[in-house]
């Protein structure tokens, strides 16, 4: 799930904290992975502590399975996970596969946190090592206006409601670079049909409960989005205060259930292309 070694900042990626929500972050990966034939090689790009990993051996038991992912952690807990996969750091900007290594190349949730100017020609690149009849499978979480993000966003620089530009957090989030927005159909479709048998993109919604309500939002995204604007702060004081800040914001933004439970909306962006 990680591209670069550290989401832009010098520190690496927690798997155990990515973990906390194992089974709805593995959810999508089923979803991708039952379409198309059976490969005999696969590459799970950006294969995070191994959980996507785990499934494609469920999914295809005979095929020989490898996965990179450019956090040492990440790594260390996937070889910890399934010794018998054989793991390797990889940064996807730069990782070039030997043409032939592989027939099926999957990313779960890596591609967002490369630039828009970098994700296509990577996602070409990665889909040109392919033989004919290859497929390239991934998804992108496409959540970058729901309120998880908005509010982290509008707290960083101060306005949300209940914080201020003189938050002690703003002078170093003010400036920060949010991730890029995600292509459209049209654009990943036209970028990728030149090369391609067939291409097939879709979207699909998420609805997941969350038990604990705003604090579970908070545990769910430090694992992934929210950790760039924490990881940039120059103090633990200034982190918590923060995160704080931000749980109150999803507390006015999530209305609790019956059950005092939350529900967030988690939109994703499939895509399967089938190589020339």
């Amino acid at each position: 799930m990680s591209t670069s070694k550290d989401g832009k900042d010098g520190t690496d990626w927690s798997a155990d904290q990515y973990l906390k929500f194992h089974d709805e972050r593995t959810r999508a990966v089923h979803d991708l992975v039952h379409r198309g034939d059976t490969p005999l090689r696969i590459i799970d790009l950006g294969c995070g502590p191994g959980n996507s990993t785990a499934v494609l051996a469920d999914r295809f038991p005979g095929a020989q399975l490898s996965g990179v992912d450019s956090s040492p952690n990440m790594i260390a807990k996937a070889r910890a996970t399934l010794p018998g996969v054989a793991f390797g750091l990889a940064d996807l900007r730069t990782y070039a596969p030997a043409p032939g290594a592989a027939d099926l190349l999957l990313a779960n949730a890596v591609f967002q946190w490369l630039s828009l100017a970098e994700r296509l020609p990577t996602v070409l690149r990665l889909f040109a090592a392919l033989p004919p009849g290859g497929v390239f499978a991934y998804q992108v979480p496409d959540n970058k206006s729901e309120p998880t993000h908005q509010a982290m966003r509008e707290v960083a620089r101060g306005e949300a409601p209940g914080t201020s530009p003189s938050d002690p957090w703003v002078a170093t989030l003010r400036e920060l670079h949010d991730r890029d927005p995600i292509e459209t159909p049209e654009q990943i479709y036209d970028a990728l049909i030149p090369h391609s048998q067939s291409v097939d993109v879709w979207h699909a919604v998420y609805n997941h409960v969350l038990v604990g309500g705003p604090k579970d939002i908070v545990e769910w995204v430090r694992g992934t989005g929210l950790q760039p604007w924490v990881n940039a702060l120059p103090d633990e004081v200034t982190k918590q205060a923060f995160v704080a800040a931000y749980e109150r914001r999803l507390g006015e933004l999530y209305e609790r259930r019956v059950d005092n439970s939350v529900i967030i909306r988690y939109p994703r962006l499939f895509v399967v292309a089938v190589k020339k």
